[in-house]
């Protein structure tokens, strides 16, 4: 496999292992997209996004991967409305998997891959909470390798 699935793959192993305040199991994907009645159960998707190869050394270069990890759920009450502590337990678990990969800080089964940095932005996406009930958050880890 590519170093960029390899990656994705130790994330999900990484996240999937690990015990959180929600039960969950990641999966790798290419594509973090659910039909909404799928989204009645916590959904876990790492995703490959990009990979940045710069000069490392006369031997070795330096490759930047991206890896999105997508956390989605339907948050809809019986009366149509949202489910607050729904959305605050979802918010919740979004930063325990962000912490849970920084504090790693290598992955178990790719140890050369060296966390580097983690965005959030925006922290959900307020068209499918809106238009769909439906929480989405996306965090984008990005680790190191030289090789």
């Amino acid at each position: 496999m590519s170093l960029l699935t390899d990656i994705a793959d130790a994330v999900a192993v990484a996240i999937s292992d690990h015990t959180f305040t929600l039960p969950l199991t990641a999966s790798r994907a290419y594509l973090p997209r659910h039909e909404l009645a799928q989204l009645n159960t916590l959904k876990v998707t790492v995703v490959p996004k990009a990979i940045d190869i710069t000069s490392g050394t006369r031997a070795a270069n330096q490759h930047d991967c991206q890896i999105d990890v997508a956390v989605q759920q339907h948050i809809e009450t019986n009366d149509g409305a949202l489910d607050t502590d729904r959305l605050d337990a979802l918010m919740s678990l979004t930063q325990e998997i962000a912490d849970h990969i920084r504090f790693k800080q290598m992955l178990d089964t790719e140890p050369q891959a060296s966390w580097v940095r983690t965005e959030n932005s925006p922290v959900y996406d307020p068209d499918h909470l809106g238009q769909q009930h439906a929480y989405t958050s996306v965090l984008t880890f990005t680790f190191k390798v030289v090789r």
